[in-house]
Parts: C-alpha cells; sequence; structure tokens
C-alpha cells in the first residue's frame, strides 16, 4: 500500500532510500577512486561541518553527488549568493533614485527615505513585535529595503510593458458584467496597441464600472463566519481565533469569503511572500475547482530561496515571482502533510545583532522544535557533508516532489502604484478603485505589496487601519487581498465604525496568526492602499468557476441551505483541515451534523449521503453516522457528504483523508555503502514510527518489534532498535530492519562490507616558516634578541590552523620552544637551527632554518 502513496516524498535522504531497498545482493564491484574533481580546494566547505548536517563516508557522498541527490554547496557559493545580493540592491537603488523626486510614486519616496530603527536580519530584513489581541507578543520578520526595491523594480518593468497592460485590460474586462462589456473597447481592439492606448482603456473601463449597483456583491453576514479548523502542525494554533463583533469580518459577507483558507502564521521568518503566494493558490483552487486545500509553505519557500533565487540568510522574496518560478519549472506544490511548515521560534535573541546578522549564527536553532526536514537557512534544505583527506565536503539534499500538487501561476500586475502618479511616464490617470473591486468580487485574490507603518500595527481587533503616519518604518510585507466593502455598506450594520477614507475598506488576509487584527483580517482604506502600497497582483486564472462558487455566489446562495459539519473522527466545518490518517484497509467511523436557518439545529439528519471521490458518483453511505471502507481509495481519497433542508436547499462538505496508521522504519546506522569492523562490537540503530501524516503527527512504536535480519546465514536476527552485533566474518552482507504494526510491515534494507579498520591515507602536509625570512642573522648590544616567528600550514593545498604548531630553536649550549602560529622566542647569542613542527592524526609535516644572534660591539 505505502508504495502507492500520492503523498509528496521529499529530499534526497528519502529517495536514497527508496534506490537502496531496490539494490541486489551480489558479489560487489570494486570502488572507484576519489573523484579528483569533486574533492578540490575550490569545492571546500569554510570550517567544520554544520552541526545540523548528516555525515557521510567520502563514498557515498561522492554517489549522492553523481545521482543528484544532494547539490554541492561550497564557500565561494555562500560569497556568491551575498555578492550578488549586494550588486542588485546598488542596481536597484540606483534605478529607484534615478526617478525625478516629483515623478517618484509614494511608496518609492517613503521606502527611500525610510529609516526604522530596528535590528536587521541578514537580506537586510527586520525583526519587529506584534501584539496580539489578548496581550501576548510574538516576534516576526518583515522585509528590508533590499527586499522590497526588488519586488518594486521588478513589478515596476512587468508593470510598463504593454502586454501586461493588455492582460491587466482582458481580466477587468472579463470579469465585468455584460452591459459594461458592451460600452467599453473589447480587448481585441487593443492588441498591439501602445501602452498609453491601453492605459485609457483601462481608466475607461473603471470609470464605467463606477455605475454597477452593488459592485463588490457584498451583503450582510446573517450567521458568524465558521470556526477555523486547525491549520495544520506547525503553521498557526494559538491566538484569539474569534472575529470581533465590531469588525467586517463576522458582520458582512463577500465572495471570497468562504473561498479563502484560514489565516496562518509564518512565525520568525521573512517568509510572507510565500504564505501570500500559498494563500492565493489555495483560493484559486477553492474558486475553479473546489478543492479545499492545505498547501506546504516550506516547500515554496525551500524552493525559491534554494533552487530559483538561491540565498542561504536572506528570507525575503517576491510572492509573484514565486509563483512564476514553480509554474515554469513545472514544479508542482505539494500539501502541508508532505512538509509541513517551520516557525523558527528557536532562532537566538541575538540573531539580528552586529556581527550575527548576516552570518550561519543568524539561524542557529532554527530547526529546535521541529521534526521536519531541516537545516539553518532560509531555505531549510537538509545538508550532508564528508571529510576526505581532513577537509570539509558539504552538500544540500535535493528536494523533489516526486507526488502531486498544484501548479503555480504567471501573473499580471492590475495596478502599480508609479501608474498614480505624474505624467512624465505612461500612467492611469486615477486609482482604478472600481477595477479592482470587481477582480475581487470576481473570484480573483490579489496580491499586495507594502510597506508597514505605525497605521498598520495599531489596527487592533476591529481591524481597521485608520492611522497614515509614514514615521518609524518597520520594513515590507506580502499579503492576499480578498475583498471590499464601501462606507455605505459597512454603516448598515456598523454604524460607529470609522469611514474608510477613499471610499471603503479592501479586505486583507495576513500571515500573523489570528490573534492579530481582527482574527488575522485587516481592513486598509483606499487612501491608505494609494499611499503605501507598491503593487496589486492578479493570478492568471482562468474564468471557468467552481459549482460550489456559482451556487453561493453567482446564485446568492451565499449563506443560504443547510450548514454540514463533521463532528467525528474530527471536527470540521470548513475551510481546511489538518490532514486525516487512518488505516484503509479496516473500517472508519465518521459522523456529521447539519445545522439549518430553517429547519434548525440537528435538523436533516436523515437526507446525509456520503461519497467518495475514488467511487464516483454513487453514494456510499446515508446517515449521520457511517462506517466507510475505504480499501479501494489508494493512498488518499475526498470524502463528500451532502444534506437536505426542507426548502430544497442542499449544503455539502468535503474533506480529504489519508492511507496511513501503517508503520515507517528508518535505518540510522549503519548508512548505505558502510564498511563495518570484523569481530568488534557496532550498535545497529533504527527507528520506527506510525505514519499519522509525518513529522511531529507520528507516533513512535514500540522498539521491542524492531527485528534485524542478516543476508549472511548464521548471523541473526536481532530485536530491538538498537542492538549492539558482532560480525565473525568479513565480506559484503546486506541488513534489513522491520517493524508490523497493526497487520502491515515495513522494512528497510542497507548493503555494507565488513572488514579490518582501513589505514585511513596519510595527508600531504606543507609547513612554511612565515617570519623571519631564513636564514637570519641580527646583532645585539645586550645578551639576547626577541625574535617574532610565524608559520602557516597546508593540508593537500588547503589552508590548515596553525595553532597547534610547535617550536624549537637550539645551539649547541641552548634549547628554547614555543608554540604556535607567532610565538615569540627570546634567544641568546649565538647560532640556532629552528624548527617547527605539525602533527595531526597521521598527518605531519615541519621546516626548518638558521638564525644567528651576534654581538655587537659599542664604537
Amino acid at each position: 500500500m505505502k508504495s502507492k502513496l500520492t503523498k509528496v516524498l521529499l529530499v534526497g535522504t528519502l529517495l536514497s532510500m527508496v534506490l537502496a531497498s531496490c539494490g541486489g545482493n551480489g558479489d560487489p564491484k570494486p570502488k572507484p577512486p576519489p573523484d579528483a574533481s569533486l574533492f578540490t580546494a575550490a569545492n571546500a566547505w569554510d570550517g567544520s561541518a554544520p552541526s545540523d548536517a548528516t555525515t557521510l563516508t567520502p563514498d557515498e557522498f561522492q554517489a549522492k553527488v553523481k545521482s543528484g541527490e544532494i547539490e554541492l554547496i561550497t564557500a565561494q557559493d555562500l560569497k556568491g549568493q551575498e555578492q550578488t545580493w549586494r550588486d542588485q540592491y546598488v542596481q536597484d537603488q540606483a534605478f529607484l533614485k534615478a526617478i525625478p523626486a516629483d515623478q517618484r510614486s509614494p511608496d518609492v519616496e517613503a521606502l527611500l527615505n525610510q529609516t526604522p530603527d530596528l535590528p536587521m536580519t541578514p537580506g537586510g530584513d527586520y525583526i519587529i513585535t506584534v501584539k496580539n489581541n489578548d496581550g501576548t507578543t510574538f516576534n516576526t520578520i518583515t522585509l528590508g529595503k533590499q527586499s522590497q526595491m526588488r519586488q518594486i523594480v521588478e513589478s515596476f518593468k512587468q508593470a510598463s510593458s504593454s502586454e501586461n497592460a493588455l492582460a491587466a485590460y482582458q481580466a477587468a474586462y472579463d470579469a465585468s458584467p455584460a452591459d459594461i462589456q458592451g460600452k467599453i473597447s473589447a480587448p481585441s481592439r487593443l492588441s498591439g496597441q501602445p501602452v498609453s492606448t491601453i492605459m485609457n482603456a483601462l481608466d475607461n473601463l473603471d470609470d464605467a464600472l463606477a455605475s454597477v449597483a452593488n459592485l463588490d456583491n457584498t451583503r450582510i453576514e446573517p450567521q458568524s463566519l465558521t470556526p477555523q479548523s486547525g491549520p495544520g502542525n506547525g503553521v498557526d494554533t494559538a491566538g484569539i481565533c474569534t472575529p470581533s463583533n465590531a469588525g467586517i469580518t463576522k458582520n458582512f459577507w463577500w465572495p471570497l469569503k468562504r473561498f479563502t483558507t484560514p489565516v496562518k502564521q509564518q512565525g520568525m521568518r521573512g517568509s510572507c511572500w510565500g504564505f501570500a503566494a500559498v494563500a492565493a493558490l489555495e483560493s484559486r483552487e477553492m474558486v475553479v475547482h473546489d478543492q479545499t486545500l492545505n498547501l506546504s509553505e516550506q516547500y515554496i519557500v525551500n524552493k525559491n530561496k534554494r533552487n530559483y533565487a538561491p540565498s542561504d540568510f536572506s528570507d525575503g522574496y517576491s510572492a509573484a515571482a514565486a509563483l512564476n518560478n514553480m509554474l515554469n519549472h513545472n514544479d508542482k506544490i505539494p500539501s502541508e502533510g508532505a512538509w509541513t511548515y517551520n516557525q523558527s521560534y528557536g532562532r537566538p535573541s541575538t540573531a539580528f545583532d552586529a556581527g550575527v546578522a548576516g552570518t550561519a549564527a543568524s539561524y542557529k536553532n532554527a530547526c529546535s522544535n521541529y521534526s521536519g526536514y531541516c537545516s539553518e537557512t532560509a531555505h531549510q534544505s537538509p545538508r550532508s557533508c564528508t571529510s576526505f583527506l581532513f577537509i570539509t565536503y558539504c552538500a544540500y539534499n535535493t528536494v523533489t516532489n516526486v507526488g502531486g500538487g498544484v501548479d503555480g501561476s504567471a501573473t499580471t500586475e492590475v495596478w502599480n502604484n508609479a501608474w498614480s502618479t505624474s505624467s512624465a511616464h505612461t500612467r492611469r490617470s486615477h486609482f482604478p478603485v472600481n477595477t479592482i473591486r470587481v477582480l475581487l468580487a470576481s473570484g480573483q485574490p490579489l496580491l499586495a505589496s507594502f510597506g508597514v507603518f505605525p497605521g498598520w500595527d495599531g489596527a487592533g481587533a476591529s481591524g481597521f487601519v485608520t492611522n497614515y503616519s509614514s514615521t518609524g518604518g518597520r520594513g515590507g510585507h506580502v499579503v492576499l487581498m480578498t475583498g471590499f466593502i464601501s462606507n455605505a455598506t459597512l454603516a448598515q450594520r456598523l454604524p460607529s465604525a470609522p469611514a474608510g477614507a477613499g471610499g471603503g475598506y479592501f479586505i486583507i488576509k495576513n500571515s500573523w496568526g489570528c490573534g492579530a487584527a481582527d482574527a488575522g483580517y485587516y481592513y486598509v482604506p483606499v487612501d491608505y492602499v494609494t499611499k503605501f502600497f507598491s503593487n496589486l497582483t492578479r493570478m492568471n486564472m482562468t474564468t471557468s468557476r467552481s459549482a460550489r462558487w456559482n451556487t453561493e455566489v453567482v446564485q446568492g446562495k451565499g449563506s443560504a441551505g443547510p450548514q454540514v459539519s463533521l463532528t467525528a473522527p474530527f471536527t470540521f466545518s470548513g475551510g481546511f483541515h489538518q490532514p486525516f490518517y487512518f488505516n484503509f484497509q479496516k473500517l472508519q467511523t465518521f459522523s456529521a451534523r447539519v445545522n439549518d436557518a430553517t429547519d434548525g439545529q440537528d435538523c436533516c439528519s436523515s437526507s446525509l449521503e456520503w461519497f467518495s471521490a475514488k467511487a464516483g458518483a454513487n453514494k456510499i453511505a446515508s446517515g449521520k453516522t457511517v462506517n466507510l471502507n475505504l480499501a479501494g481509495s489508494g493512498a488518499s481519497d475526498t470524502i463528500t457528504t451532502k444534506a437536505k433542508d426542507s426548502d430544497g436547499n442542499v449544503g455539502q462538505i468535503s474533506f480529504m483523508v489519508y492511507d496511513g496508521g501503517y508503520p515507517i522504519v528508518t535505518v540510522l546506522y549503519p548508512q548505505q555503502g558502510s564498511t563495518l569492523p570484523l569481530k568488534t562490537p557496532t550498535l545497529l540503530q533504527a527507528n520506527a514510527v506510525q505514519f499519522l501524516g509525518g513529522g511531529n503527527l507520528d507516533t513512535a512504536l514500540n522498539c521491542a518489534g524492531m527485528t534485524w535480519k542478516s543476508s549472511k546465514a548464521g548471523e541473526g536476527p536481532w530485536t530491538g532498535c538498537t542492538p549492539s552485533v558482532s560480525f565473525a566474518t568479513s565480506g559484503p552482507r546486506t541488513l534489513t530492519a522491520s517493524q508490523t504494526y497493526d497487520g502491515r510491515t515495513d522494512s528497510k534494507t542497507v548493503s555494507v562490507t565488513v572488514a579490518e579498520a582501513p589505514t585511513p591515507p596519510t595527508p600531504t602536509v606543507v609547513v612554511t616558516i612565515t617570519a623571519p625570512k631564513l636564514p637570519y642573522s641580527v646583532g645585539t648590544y645586550g645578551s639576547s634578541v626577541l625574535v617574532d616567528f610565524a608559520g602557516s600550514v597546508t593540508l593537500n593545498g588547503v589552508s590548515a590552523s596553525c595553532a597547534t604548531l610547535t617550536w624549537k630553536a637550539v645551539s649547541a649550549t641552548k634549547t628554547y620552544t614555543g608554540t604556535g602560529c607567532a610565538p615569540k622566542i627570546d634567544l641568546n647569542i649565538g647560532v640556532y637551527t629552528v624548527t617547527v613542527t605539525y602533527t595531526n592524526g597521521s598527518g605531519q609535516g615541519s621546516a626548518s632554518g638558521t638564525v644567528t644572534i651576534v654581538q655587537k660591539i659599542v664604537g
């Protein structure tokens, strides 16, 4: 069953285990010599191996590099990343400063003048403290000037093209009512036209939309927002998650309200762009395909920061660029269960101090209290290292999605702040508020980038942003815009709420947990957007919509009909849920309840019908509580339960289930291809978990059930996770660790060789006396001279520590000694043979020369 899992397998270490289990048991072939092009000085790691790295033998390291399971990373690579980042910052800053001051958009002017009094992170990002409504606080990361400038410049360039302008017009045209379309130019008539012509057409479209009644398709919400389900391991499970009575969320319905997944928490990382990108994709899947998904922010952040825009110690990036990268590389985004998000709250309190920011020390303990694949970097790819001839080499494990997922997306700039300023360039005549409103109302969430200022922090529990101060900038941020509510509509239910300058409020989904602002939602006035936001970006979505969208939004049955919720084996009322795993080979009990505006609470149970996506259109069970047999569902299935009220309205809920509960064995030692000692006790190590979604969702199994077998006759079996064994004969053999649980067995196999302990190779050591230049002669009027010596060491051509050097100066009657890189030795008059020696394991080397101290005669 496990081999059929569609759950994504990530990271080269898992891939290597799959390959290992497919190996044969024949006679071993002679090992090839080390790859001279791999173990070179240019490919060396700087310093000792990171503490989070897996140690490999040189043969294993070489084999994994060649197979693509790991990707070599060198000290020069890391220096190159930093230099590329710095060079780009200089170019972007020059680009923005070249815009005359009177032609700069407000966001650019604010950014260039911004001098935040905040600690800086490695990429120039900022750490800020956010206060939840319950009084608790947490630290998070906002984007620094480098990241903001990079995003603004790329957005500006994209927005300046006629192709982008036409795409923006096409999207707004498609979202407009038919009578409006009849009053404006068809997109086909604008093909090939200059940007200025298309901009004029966009202005005309926006003006025409002003006449549409209830352009936003909002209405008063007759019941509160469905409680948010748990967003999964490592995302957001704390804070005040109940919307405020004084906020928009509890009181109003807007088209994307129930087509947006719950608020998440980015934690102590500058990954807002990854959360915004994933939130947009999750909404797209609900709007277009009626798929309720919880996608992996960890994966999209990893792939962009490791592969597509490499940076080990800079968090910032662009949501739009990330989505485009995933699409262009055909890299599908898997579910949260494939690689859960790490909030990295373990990073040290000194992470952003001078001398720490910009180094690996800033990410120290970023993986603490997190059981998933991780390293102490921005992308968190696991890494492996080896030592060859006393030199360290490291590589990142290749992270690969070999299962399902959703595609990224091309994007279109629908508004850029640069369009709103002077006529020196091609601009919009006014902020296209109506165009943005119609896009949101048609099911198109927008990525929004902006600078964080005190007004954002001061939103409070009601969520309204009212402070327009531009002092005390707090870095940049990326969020998801999901709707708009006009002041007139707002006053119908909340007459005491502050009116939004510019005509109303945009509804923003943030990624700072649901304890901030109104259950994680912020309401931003139109004028605030024109002042502080840099751009608004849409995904290039199809115009087709799901049946649920058509029922709830197009037919206007938003809150009508029965509300179905799952009560067992977990509670779920919509949005997305933590993945649920159980043994598909056994019956599982499910229960649901139904509430209805007409028929009341706990109604309509007899009408409940249950469906399986793998079973097709035929129902598989009926009733409030059912026992489902999913043995034929493969690795996963989507279960839907529907109910009908007395008015004939139908309500339903869908959720994902995954085959799980089976054991997964991991062999920790020995590793594939290891050489084990002959007739010496060796501790084998393995563990086994009951798979319930990965990470800390899994449950450890009792080691008493673990068995080990050897392919060599007369050896084993052994029991337990860590048996101590001795091998009486040399040669190759296969070791297999197995665990059985709930009627299902998992085994992992490693091929090893037993032999006498090999003699380590002798390294080439070169010791050099760098000062004074020998032979050396000096005179003195006294009886002695203090001589400054200095030396250096190389191992196999790579500089090594000189701290262990020992020095000896010997004359016919005297002997003097010293240690270290640069000892000072007081030598009496005489002729000395000076010898400096280096010893480290089997590596030895020395150098010598002559020093003469002569007596000077006065006069």
